[in-house]
């Protein structure tokens, strides 16, 4: 899909035209995906900085791997807004930008023909 959100070209040739590894990768995202986000929102309701830095941290390789480009400023500011301790309103709403554009980006995926 040419819509910007992401580029599995990236992954492409990171696992060196293997289709099957990739669509195994693609559906591990998407099926881990819901539990990162419930983690991260745990995070965000306990106020725990530490936690939002572990948990994008985390994500951020999956993000990059997956050639996430609309995503992956929004975990890297996530995971700096954690680490630098910004004020939590603003990580509220980040993480609820995050939530919205990881959605968007699962539905595109689902599409994608290496899933069918």
């Amino acid at each position: 899909m040419d819509d910007n959100l992401y580029d599995l070209n990236i992954l492409s040739e990171l696992v060196m035209g293997d289709e099957g590894f990739m669509k195994e990768l693609i559906n591990t995202f998407i099926d881990t995906a819901p539990q990162d986000v419930a983690s991260i929102e745990k995070a965000v309701h306990d106020e725990s900085f530490e936690d939002v830095r572990k948990i994008t941290h985390k994500l951020k390789s999956s993000v990059r791997t997956l050639g996430m480009h609309a995503l992956e400023p929004v975990v890297l500011s996530l995971e700096k807004m954690g680490k630098e301790q910004e004020d939590f309103n603003a990580i509220r709403e980040k993480f609820r930008e995050f939530q919205i554009l990881l959605e968007r980006t699962i539905e595109q995926l689902k599409q994608e023909d290496i899933l069918r």
